[in-house]
């Protein structure tokens, strides 16, 4: 489980529409600095009846999501992304 929730231990990325995600890394946290329109990618998410898709959703200034993201994706805002294992 720690190795999920390393918070910084694997290093961040700030994220905006114009600077996209590594495709190469594991997010085990997102935390939005500004409202942001976003699609997450995520093994462990379910977006409801939505099949897990979180295409357009919209996150608040300051939340911040947990999961284990394999994409990320903002049409709008910024985030920083903090890396976790990869396993």
């Amino acid at each position: 489980m720690t190795e999920y929730e390393a918070l910084g231990k694997y290093g961040a990325e700030i994220l905006s529409n114009s600077n996209p995600a590594n495709t190469n890394s594991i997010y085990c946290a997102i935390t939005f600095l500004e409202d942001s329109t976003a699609t997450l990618t995520s093994s462990n998410w379910s977006a409801g009846s939505s099949g897990g898709s979180t295409a357009g959703l919209t996150y608040p200034k300051g939340l911040t999501v947990f999961g284990r993201f394999t994409a990320v994706t903002l049409s709008s805002g910024k985030a920083i992304c903090y890396k976790g294992a990869k396993l």
